[in-house]
């Protein structure tokens, strides 16, 4: 997390991070649950049940899709990680260069006007 307005009690020993390296489809569940239980919850309680529930509050969804664009729309030409950076109100994806899929296009414009 990076805390932007936060004291840091330790500024050698402020930034966390993870690194994975494997195929895509083995990677994205194990991506997904290191970055959720990053996440802060809150929490609701059940009216009958008095049970208590908790709710992330960045809900999981949004935070797969920013995953799989991450990954699915990097340019993988470039030598460089994707990133999640989490901040004190905010996640941040990075990913390397333009997307392969724009480069594609321009390619592709580039050739038809030949």
């Amino acid at each position: 997390m990076v805390g932007g307005t936060e004291w840091v009690p330790d500024p050698d020993r402020r930034f966390h991070s993870v690194e994975f390296s494997e195929s895509l489809i083995t990677m994205m569940p194990r991506l997904l649950n290191c970055v959720m239980q990053d996440i802060p919850l809150g929490f609701s309680l059940d009216e009958k049940t008095m049970r208590r529930k908790d709710i992330p509050l960045i809900p999981c969804a949004a935070v797969r899709e920013g995953i799989a664009n991450a990954l699915m729309h990097r340019d993988y030409f470039v030598k460089s990680p994707t990133q999640i950076i989490r901040y004190a109100n905010r996640l941040e994806f990075r990913n390397a260069g333009s997307s392969s899929l724009i480069r594609a296009m321009l390619i592709g414009s580039l050739n038809s006007n030949k």
